[in-house]
């Protein structure tokens, strides 16, 4: 719901049903904002992030308009069995390819593109091959309808268990203004039939010190012999507007194989000219090694290569990938 708080009454003036019933939507609004009933409370710019206060059909302060709610081929129904955050999580099913439903915060947000909009929330799907988003929509003014939208997760290999999820935005230099939005089953481009479960929605604008950056690089193979190398995927992320004596830590997962249980696989990561340590596994087990990439004075959008190599000798080859959710972004001096 939108703040609508009724009109005066004068004395002897007798009151309507009507105007008492908007002294509780407003008051509903104020307690939503305070951050008493979101995600974690205080600070989000999100209303009833955690979806504990309902209206008839949709969460408050949720989809009140055509602008923040579309109906593809699904529904969304309040959780109560399989909560995450508080008392209630939102549910939205999807029948498959045609997609489920789109909902977002009603009223917009302000924002500046000097500050980039951080996004926190919690999501899990009941089949992992659906196709769910997360979005922040920016605007150029509080009346326009025209947007440009900043998709900060797309998945169809979601979670299947709650899992907490953090990522930032960079509002586009005409930007005023946002609302997020949460997608299960996108219109047309569906992905799986089954329900997406979101709860614990958080939005703040500070400078973001630490996020998980949940695109991974899919799985690669390679006969490149060490020590040369070959890249093998990639994956891009944003920094704020940084100072040049910025100091940007990356934690990688990555994860590598050998194609022969003899010979031993090689993998590293690159930004620019930084590179990370190297990693090796000898035999055909996955094993997950940790890598880490120290930046310094840089901003804006990043692209992260992994780099394989093979031992020398016939047909042998490296298997190596990064899955979502692997790759930390640490701000430590901005």
């Amino acid at each position: 719901m939108a703040w609508n708080p009724p009109a005066d009454v004068t004395v002897g003036q007798t009151t309507k049903a009507s105007w008492a019933n908007a002294i509780r939507e407003s008051l509903i609004w104020i307690y939503d904002n305070l951050g008493v009933g979101g995600g974690g409370g205080g600070g989000s710019l999100v209303p009833n992030g955690s979806f504990e206060e309902w209206d008839d059909t949709y969460p408050s302060s949720w989809g009140g308009d055509s602008n923040s709610l579309d109906i593809f081929s699904g529904s969304i129904t309040k959780e109560t069995a399989l909560n995450g955050h508080g008392a209630n999580a939102m549910k939205i099913s999807s029948p498959g390819s045609a997609g489920g439903a789109l909902i977002g915060c009603t009223d917009k947000f302000a924002v500046s593109p000097n500050h980039p909009v951080q996004v926190s929330f919690m999501h899990y799907a009941s089949v992992a091959g659906m196709h769910n988003q997360v979005e922040v929509r920016f605007y150029a003014t509080l009346a326009t309808t025209s947007y440009t939208a900043v998709t900060i997760y797309d998945s169809t290999a979601n979670p299947t268990s709650w899992r907490l999820f953090q990522n930032f935005a960079a509002p586009p230099s005409n930007a005023r203004w946002a609302r997020v939005m949460v997608i299960g089953g996108v219109d047309g481009d569906g992905g799986a039939a089954g329900s997406a479960y979101f709860d614990g929605v958080e939005v703040s604008s500070p400078i973001p010190t630490t996020g998980a950056h949940y695109e991974g690089i899919t799985e690669a193979f390679l006969l490149t012999t060490y020590p040369s190398w070959g890249a093998a995927g990639s994956v891009s992320f944003y920094l704020p507007s940084l100072s040049s004596n910025s100091k940007v830590r990356l934690t990688i997962a990555g994860k590598i194989k050998s194609n022969n249980a003899e010979r031993t696989a090689y993998q590293r990561f690159r930004v620019g000219s930084q590179y990370s340590g190297e990693g090796s596994q000898l035999g055909t087990a996955y094993k997950t090694i940790n890598y880490i990439i120290n930046l310094c004075g840089v901003s804006g959008t990043q692209t992260m290569y992994m780099e394989l190599a093979t031992d020398d000798g016939p047909g042998l080859g490296v298997y190596g990938k990064m899955d979502p959710g692997d790759l930390t972004v640490e701000i430590l001096n901005p």
